[in-house]
């Protein structure tokens, strides 16, 4: 019989409800594994990729969820069809990496036709019970998987905060209409181990234009692009990308992750949503020694509640970085903004609206 455990999401102040199950790390032949780990190591006889690899496909053959995976990611280029099906086994298995990788390869459209609904269907079935459910790999959605030697570790430190990266992209860059976001956790809710999900309702293609880095942004994010003037003494021309009719601009927040922000003048500190604001802080992008001090804010329904003023240690656009920017957190959902405690750090800076840049002249 099935537990079940609520999972919040980031920007829909709810409870998805999946089942509970049992750990990912499969109990199978501990010696295939330890044989494995003398010839992958070298431990007590010369390293022998070759000898290494027989184990490994012996260890998959016989049911090893951590052989599977590391075959399964040798496949994506020699048999994608192959692994694509090892993955969405393991998925409906619930192993947390297996549903990661899915996520990632529905969001980038490697192994399987794009579907962001269904990259935040299996987004969310990865992060459910992230701390309790054990995992034998490591995964990064940008490096892949990779072994992980002794016992199996929570799923939350062996993802890496894959899953978490991908929905701040997914939420705070607003690439799935709500409708297809309450689809995909309908979905997950009523998701039950050992069942062949249903492939959901993708985005029109309007709504992802800017998915391009989804599955590649991890630990460290690519150079923004395209960027010109990259010297930090000089002008600064950041090119601007339209988002539901306004216009918003690439930043890489504290070096770990890049989110898309609009230019808005009237805003006095930068601003962020309250539900990125909590992931970056679970992710660690956003430490406790940031914060500088609460405020009590009252919500739209009377009631009341406290959201943090922080320190954004660095702000890059280009190759110019900004350090130590005041921020503030808003309540629930809204827009990622680049207000005044960052703009005013310039000597000057412009909208260009026939090149559609961000021109920022440093002091």
């Amino acid at each position: 019989m099935h537990s079940c455990l609520c999972l919040r999401g980031l920007s829909v102040m709810m409870c998805i409800v999946a089942c509970t199950h049992t750990s990912n790390a499969a109990v199978g032949d501990d010696r295939l594994r330890q044989e494995f780990e003398k010839y992958y190591y070298g431990r007590g006889v010369p390293e022998n990729p070759a000898r290494a690899k027989q184990y490994l496909d012996e260890a998959a053959q016989s049911g090893d969820e951590w052989a599977i995976l590391l075959v399964a990611q040798e496949q994506e280029k020699s048999a994608p069809q192959k692994a694509l099906d090892a993955y969405l086994r393991l998925a409906r298995n619930d192993n947390c990496i297996a549903q990661a990788r899915l996520a990632a390869a529905y969001a980038s459209g490697i192994l399987v036709q794009k579907n962001l609904t269904q990259a935040y269907f299996w987004n969310l079935l990865a992060r459910v019970r992230e701390w309790s459910r054990k995992s034998d790999v490591d995964y990064n959605s940008e490096r892949g998987i990779s072994y992980s030697t002794g016992y199996p570790k929570p799923c939350g430190q062996a993802d890496h905060f894959s899953a978490d990266v991908l929905e701040i992209k997914i939420k705070a860059n607003k690439l799935l209409p709500p409708t297809l976001m309450q689809v995909a956790e309908e979905a997950a809710t009523n998701w039950k181990k050992d069942t062949v999900e249903n492939l959901l309702p993708a985005p029109p293609i309007n709504t992802t234009a800017s998915e391009a880095s989804l599955p590649k942004v991890v630990a460290a994010a690519p150079p923004l692009s395209p960027v010109e003037n990259q010297k930090s003494s000089s002008v600064v021309l950041a090119r601007l990308k339209e988002d539901s009719g306004i216009f918003v601009v690439p930043v890489e927040i504290n070096g770990a992750i890049t989110l898309d922000f609009a230019v808005d003048s009237g805003a006095a500190t930068v601003t962020i949503p309250a539900d990125v604001y909590y992931t970056l802080v679970r992710t660690g992008t956003i430490k406790d020694s940031d914060v500088i001090d609460q405020r009590t804010v009252v919500l739209a329904d009377g009631s009341q509640t406290k959201l943090p003023s922080f320190t954004i240690r660095s702000l890059k656009i280009g190759d110019k970085i900004i350090e130590n920017v005041k921020a503030t957190v808003l309540p629930l959902e809204g827009q990622l903004l680049l207000g005044q405690s960052f703009l005013t750090r310039f000597k000057s800076w412009s909208l260009d609206n026939t090149k559609h840049v961000l021109v920022l002249n440093p002091q």
